[in-house]
């Protein structure tokens, strides 16, 4: 029996849409919020969940933070359809991927959901070992990591909405959850160490970088055309690089730094300095923005930086979402 991959969750004409798809197989629809957190629940192997904003109002939204909170923080990945900014920005702070303006986005999910279902369950189990892994390890690391990889969702989301497309954003959410993966491995003396770092244990916390990429380049091996994977390991891998080339650990510049890197390493910056941290208090997300403005412009993608601080009251909104959930 063939999975379903896709599960839309709309009250409109669903049976029409899903006759104009090719492997409409692929889909199951439903036009009740209960029954698809419950198709969600039963299912842990779906990989796209699209959810029509427009149609339920706030029971949508609860829809979503549902399966972020009680299920997944992963899978599937959450694709809302919201035409109002209001409910695309309340979509994203309580957890969707991505915002859409129509139900058509399902016809981009296609090529992934007619993936070798073996392939596409073995890769989410995958996935899901890497979070567990961090979560068992270190919570203030995997908490660091979650947060990342929310903002980092909402950056793309408002930032490339003319070229954002399933793919990519089903492997910036792995690639941001695991960008520092390799923290697992840093001595704990060094990691939770409650005063500045001397040049010998910086050139060790740097290690998080290329260790992580490792553990991603090997599983590559075994699926060298996988876009996850290959995100993963660049993320772990460039996340520290500057936009100046002033970063490490191989100084890249500007675009030769790949895109979901140069996304995460905003998210990152924006999280580390608004969180409490062993060697110092949490700045007021308010002041982590003007620093970022201010002191570390030649660190980011220009264009992708003034995005993020054009939008700074959604990022705001979430870091307050975030703080009151945890």
């Amino acid at each position: 029996m063939k999975q379903n991959d896709i599960l839309i969750v709309s009250g409109r004409d669903l049976l029409t849409l899903s006759l104009e798809m090719h492997g409409k197989d692929c889909l199951q629809t439903t036009s009740d919020c209960f029954e698809a957190y419950k198709l969600c629940r039963a299912d842990r192997r779906l990989s796209f969940c699209v959810v029509d904003c427009d149609w339920f109002g706030i029971e949508a939204l609860s829809l979503i933070r549902a399966i972020r909170e009680n299920l997944s923080f992963v899978y599937p990945c959450i694709l809302a359809v919201a035409s109002s900014s209001q409910d695309a920005r309340l979509a994203l702070i309580v957890g969707a991927d991505a915002v859409f303006q129509d139900l058509s986005v399902v016809r981009d999910l296609v090529p992934s959901a007619t993936e070798r279902k073996d392939e596409l369950f073995n890769l989410n189990a995958f996935v899901d070992f890497v979070k567990q892994l961090i979560e068992n390890s270190d919570s203030s690391v995997f908490q660091h990591c979650k947060n990342t990889a929310i903002i980092s969702m909402a950056l793309a989301a408002i930032s490339l909405q003319d070229s954002n497309n399933p793919a990519f954003i089903r492997a910036l959410k792995a690639a941001a959850l695991f960008h520092d993966l390799g923290k697992i491995f840093v001595p704990r003396d060094i990691l939770q160490k409650p005063s500045r770092l001397t040049a010998k244990e910086f050139e060790v916390m740097k290690t998080h970088t290329t260790t992580g990429a490792h553990l991603f380049y090997q599983a590559l091996k075994f699926a060298s055309d996988n876009d996850v994977l290959l995100a993963c390991a660049q993320v772990c891998l460039y996340h520290h690089e500057k936009y100046d080339g002033s970063g490490y650990p191989q100084g890249l510049v500007a675009q030769q730094i790949p895109l979901p890197a140069r996304i995460v390493a905003i998210a990152d910056v924006f999280d580390a300095l608004s969180s409490e941290r062993c060697y110092r208090q949490a700045y007021k997300p308010e002041d982590a923005l003007q620093i970022m403005k201010e002191q570390e412009s030649g660190h980011f993608d220009p264009q992708l930086l003034s995005v993020f601080l054009d939008s700074a009251e959604i990022f705001l909104e979430m870091k307050r979402f975030r703080e009151c959930k945890q």
